[in-house]
């Protein structure tokens, strides 16, 4: 990936950045950095980006949604009904990416919508669903919530709810993370290895 300087980009070359099909498969990584200098363009970049959440294109969607979340030039209010609405999407990454904004938000009202989504077949959602839980319910019932979600069959969850626990801070994880520290996935494996030793400082 070239380097790019994103901070004195000009709109217009930020927004042919990401109108750019090729850039944006091979350069992801950075497109938060691009949509959050759109937004810092104010309501013009806002707009832009406003109409590109009607884009066929999921990964568009799913940006302009990133970006728009990180908005300080729209009422709070609309951002939340913003980020709810698109819980209906289609696609996974604009769900995942709708509850973090919802978090990044400080909404907490949203969780018996979002706790419907426990089951959703994107292991994405899935785990954003316990990111969400760890935010919105407090710790003890918190905690119920994502001992649950470590029985999840896929790893990007349960990898999800130990995360979630390390931060939760609740030494009663434990004995539960311990078992994953054989798990088959390195990702697993390693987020059990952190979690236990940042809880056994506790």
């Amino acid at each position: 990936m070239a380097d790019y300087n994103f901070k004195d980009m000009r709109l217009e070359k930020l927004v042919s950045l990401f109108n750019n099909n090729t850039f944006v498969r091979e350069n992801e990584a950075c497109l938060g950095d691009v949509v959050c200098g759109i937004v810092g363009f104010g309501r013009t970049g806002i707009r832009y980006l406003s109409d590109a959440l009607d884009s066929d294109s999921d990964i568009h969607r799913r940006w302009a949604l990133f970006g728009i979340s990180h908005s300080t030039d729209i009422n709070r209010k609309k951002l939340i009904k913003l980020m709810l609405a698109s819980l209906d999407d289609k696609c996974p990454s604009v769900i995942s990416e709708a509850i973090d904004g919802l978090i990044r938000l400080g909404e907490r009202a949203g969780w018996p919508t979002i706790m419907r989504l426990s089951a959703h077949p994107s292991e994405y959602v899935r785990g954003a669903v316990l990111r969400y839980a760890n935010h919105a319910l407090g710790r003890e019932e918190a905690f119920v919530y994502l001992i649950e979600g470590l029985k999840d069959p896929h790893f990007i969850v349960i990898e999800n709810a130990i995360d979630e626990l390390d931060d939760l801070g609740k030494t009663e994880a434990v004995p539960y993370i311990e078992k994953y520290l054989g798990h088959s996935h390195p990702d697993v494996r390693l987020a059990a290895k952190t979690a236990l030793d940042n809880l056994r400082e506790e």
